[in-house]
C-alpha cells in the first residue's frame, strides 16, 4: 500500500491506515462512502481491486488523517478476502489476519445493513458473542441510514491512533494497517 503524507504545523506525517475487509456485497464501499462523504448510493458498483478514501478525524483534540482502504470481497483476493458466507467466514478472516497482519493490529467486527431488520438472520447476541470470542469490539451499522457508522470508524481510528502514535510518546511508530472485519450473511440484510 502506498503511503500518503500530510503536513501539520510544517511537519510531514504519514496517514494512519485502516483496511476494511469482508465478503462481497456486505456494504464495505457504502460504509466508506457514508463515513468519508456522508453519502449513500443504493446502486453502488462492486469494488474492483483495492481503493481508498481519506478522512481527517479529531482525536484527543488533534487532527489525524486516515487512509481507509476498501477491498474487493472476491475469491482471487483470498489473502485479503474470502467468498464464504459472511458470518461463518469471520473466523477464516480472523485466521488470515493472524497469519498476515503485524502483531498488535487493531480489529473490530462490524455488522452492516442493520436497518433491514426484517431480513436479519443473525442476532446481535450472536455477533457480540463472536466478537468477544475473537477479542474484538462489535458494532452494528447501516450505511443507508448512517446509524452507527461514525461511532464505528471513530472507535477503530482512536484505537489505531493510540497504538501507532501514543505508544511512542507522540512520535509516529512504524505504521501497520488496522482491520475492520465486515460481517454479514450471504443473504441481504444484517446478520451479525
Amino acid at each position: 500500500m502506498a503511503d500518503v503524507s500530510f503536513r501539520t504545523d510544517g511537519v510531514k506525517q504519514k496517514a494512519l491506515k485502516i483496511l476494511v475487509i469482508g465478503d462481497m456485497h456486505v456494504g464495505k464501499s457504502s460504509l466508506l462512502l457514508r463515513f468519508c462523504r456522508n453519502a449513500f448510493n443504493p446502486n453502488m458498483r462492486a469494488t474492483i481491486g483495492v481503493d481508498y478514501l481519506l478522512k481527517t478525524l479529531t482525536i484527543d483534540q488533534v487532527d489525524y488523517l486516515f487512509q481507509i482502504w476498501d477491498t474487493v470481497g472476491h475469491e482471487r483476493f483470498r489473502a485479503i478476502t474470502t467468498s464464504a458466507d459472511s458470518f461463518t467466514s469471520v473466523k477464516t478472516w480472523y485466521r488470515n489476519l493472524e497469519r498476515n497482519a503485524p502483531p498488535g493490529t487493531n480489529r473490530i467486527l462490524v455488522a452492516n445493513k442493520c436497518d433491514q431488520k426484517d431480513k436479519r438472520v443473525v442476532t446481535t447476541r450472536q455477533g457480540r458473542d463472536l466478537a468477544e470470542a475473537l477479542d474484538m469490539d462489535y458494532f452494528e451499522t447501516s450505511a443507508s441510514s448512517g446509524e452507527g457508522v461514525e461511532a464505528m470508524f471513530t472507535a477503530i481510528a482512536t484505537q489505531v491512533k493510540r497504538r501507532v502514535i501514543d505508544k511512542d510518546s507522540g512520535k509516529m511508530a512504524e505504521s501497520s494497517p488496522s482491520f475492520a472485519l465486515q460481517s454479514e450473511d450471504g443473504r441481504e440484510g444484517c446478520c451479525a
